[in-house]
């Protein structure tokens, strides 16, 4: 009676009307998480729903549904044919289905579910088969799935789900497809998907994906298939991709990928898709590439590969389609005419390169990057001007251009003018059109050609005399520790400004004024220059003007005689209004080796020191022996050093 009223009231819970069975076909859980998706997924608008909760129709005949025992073990609401199509389930997945233990399957693709992967289907530790891509779920992938130890197949592809890839996932030991394509999960790959041994297929593409790829996934010894395209992936290649020795199709494209591309690619012996473009992807492509004998599409285009392509990677007879554009190549081998498809377009590429490749059938080229070797030159009225490229190609055609404009007779890849003048001033491009290669301009960087005048320095002194370049000017005769001042004005005659770098005066000379930074042509500055003489005798020096403009310098020589006589007060007072309170010996500081002597008018020395002057040793009256000196007539002798005669004279003291 117990179980009779069990299965009477299940049958008023699925709204059916049962006759009384002491068997049932499946156990109340399966069933019950049934009923639970067909309510959650609006079951009365699924396109097909055939004896679902149908009264005397036993599960095992419900639509989609596979019984094995008592035990559901598949559903399947993918139906194919049509293929694509799914159910029409709306709605969400129900936490019920997490006890359906006995699921093997689950394929409830292309159907227009919402809200999350429910958590519980971590429960379904005898499924081998997951199948919710193209369904529009969101949330995260739920690390429950790892405990799916039996799991083979795992497609997620084409949801909206969010957040980082579990690292769980690594513990599917037995999956062999994994498909996460087209969500918006983030962060960086697991490392631990490299324990996924039996993985064929690892498609992780059309994410939002960063951080490096990782090196364990080289270890992945049976994947054929490998895709991590559509995302933000960045840092190197690693070169452990060269161990994926099954690897049949490998895309990396449209990420952030730098460093070079290994030559342990070369080892991939399988490898019939090779797909890195759009990265930025540097340096040469490897020669090792040319091992991979099965390869049937090669796609580099679009980083900022250098070099050349090298010739073996031509040998590869089993190639349809080679993808070289827009990086920064400088020569690409003579391909198979038998290829389907190359495009080396928008590359460093000139028409020796171009040339040989003409009658593939599918064969881009057009545009090239413009030819390096543009330059700024600056001449002056009557240099000769000479620009060259070389362009490699059979049939080729020169035109030279100058703002835009056809140069007459400028139709060779070297453009000389003998002398040119002001109207030779402007931007030059050299264009190359080739007979064989149609449709195609070369065009090299500009180089823009300025053309000025000479610059003439003139100077004059202050009576209106000119001064050459290396004239010698003479200041009057100055006392050392005066100072004399002459003028000059230096002019520009030429027909260019004169830029002026820098002006040095050197030796006892100085430049009183600032001075100019350039001076146009028929203008003029005045310099004044000081000369103020630190030691006596002949003092030299010398006014250089630098010029920024393609002229020497200009160069005047200064000469001066320093003057330093000595002069001697020879008045001394005891009155201390600091007139004469002390015998005053003009300049006496240049000369520290002196000595003065002092005698009465009888010839008696009163005085006598050495290194006099004017300050700690000076004479005031006071005799060596302290004693005032009436006042009187004195004698003086005075020695400047010991090689020179001797002064005389006589001094007057006067008391007040």
């Amino acid at each position: 009676m117990k179980i009779f009223r069990a299965l009477f009231g299940f049958c008023l819970l699925v709204g059916l009307t049962c006759s009384y069975s002491t068997k049932a076909q499946v156990v109340l859980s399966d069933s019950l998480a049934l009923v639970a998706l067909y309510n959650s997924t609006n079951g009365p608008g699924w396109t097909t729903r055939t004896n679902w909760l149908v009264p005397g129709r036993p599960v095992s005949t419900w639509y989609g549904i596979t019984v094995t025992g008592n035990r559901v073990t598949q559903i399947n609401m993918n139906p194919a044919n049509p293929p694509f199509s799914g159910n029409n389930l709306i709605g969400t997945l129900p936490a019920q289905l997490g006890s359906l233990t006995g699921l093997t399957s689950l394929d409830l693709a292309y159907n227009r579910l919402s809200g999350s992967i429910p958590t519980s289907l971590g429960n379904l530790v005898n499924l081998v088969f997951l199948n919710l891509s193209n369904a529009q779920l969101t949330g995260t992938i739920p690390s429950q799935l790892g405990n799916l130890s039996n799991l083979t197949v795992l497609l997620l592809n084409n949801n909206q789900l969010s957040g980082q890839i579990p690292t769980q996932l690594g513990s599917l030991a037995k999956a062999t497809q994994i498909n996460l394509t087209f969500n918006r999960l983030t962060g960086s790959i697991p490392a631990q998907l490299g324990n996924l041994t039996n993985l064929v297929q690892l498609l992780l593409d059309n994410n939002q994906l960063t951080g490096s790829i990782p090196g364990a996934l080289g270890s992945l010894s049976k994947l054929t298939s490998f895709s991590l395209s559509e995302n933000q992936l960045s840092g190197n290649l690693p070169t452990q991709l060269g161990n994926l020795s099954a690897l049949v199709e490998l895309n990396l494209s449209n990420n952030l990928l730098t460093g070079g591309i290994p030559t342990q690619l070369g080892s991939l012996s399988n490898l019939q898709f090779l797909r890195i473009n759009r990265n930025q992807l540097n340096g040469s492509v490897p020669k090792e590439l040319g091992n991979l004998t099965k390869l049937r599409e090669l796609l580099v285009g679009n980083n900022q590969l250098t070099g050349i392509v090298p010739n073996e990677i031509a040998t590869i007879s089993s190639l349809t389609n080679v993808q070289l554009q827009s990086n920064f190549l400088t020569a690409v081998p003579t391909f198979s005419k038998s290829l389907v498809n190359l495009n080396v377009s928008t590359n460093n590429l000139t028409f020796e390169d171009l040339e040989p490749n003409m009658g593939i059938a599918n064969y881009i080229y057009s545009p090239q990057r413009i030819i390096p070797g543009g330059e700024t030159r600056n001449l002056i009225v009557g240099e000769t001007f000479t620009k060259s490229f070389s362009v490699g190609g059979t049939a080729n055609q020169y035109q030279w251009r100058k703002n835009g404009v056809n140069r007459a007779g400028a139709t060779s890849n070297t453009l000389t003018i003998a002398a040119v003048d002001f109207p030779d001033a402007g931007t030059y491009e050299l264009f190359i059109t080739n007979s064989i290669v149609p449709n195609l301009t070369l065009q090299t960087e500009p180089t823009t050609l300025t053309v000025t005048g000479v610059p003439i320095i003139g100077a004059k002194t202050e009576d209106g005399i000119s001064q050459p370049n290396g004239a010698t000017i003479n200041f009057e005769l100055t006392e050392v520790g005066d100072q004399r001042i002459r003028q000059f004005e230096i002019s520009n005659t030429g027909s260019a400004t004169l830029s002026i770098s820098s002006i040095t005066v050197t030796g006892d000379f100085n430049l009183e004024n600032t001075p100019p930074t350039q001076i146009d042509v028929n203008e003029s500055e005045t310099l004044s220059i000081r000369f103020v003489p630190t030691e006596i005798g002949s003092r030299t020096g010398t006014l250089t003007i630098f010029s920024n403009s393609n002229i020497p310098v200009f160069t005047l020589n200064l000469i001066g005689e320093g003057n330093a006589e000595l002069e001697i007060y020879n008045v001394v007072t005891t009155n201390p209004n600091g007139k004469h309170d002390f015998l005053n010996i003009r300049n006496i500081w240049l000369y520290p080796q002196n000595r003065i002597q002092i005698f009465d008018r009888w010839g008696n020395p009163v005085y006598d020191a050495e290194g006099y002057d004017n300050n700690t040793k000076k004479f005031t009256g006071i005799s060596d022996k302290g004693k005032e000196l009436p006042e009187g007539t004195y004698y003086y002798v005075l020695n400047k050093d010991q090689a020179s005669e001797a002064l005389t004279g006589f001094i007057f003291l006067r008391r007040n």
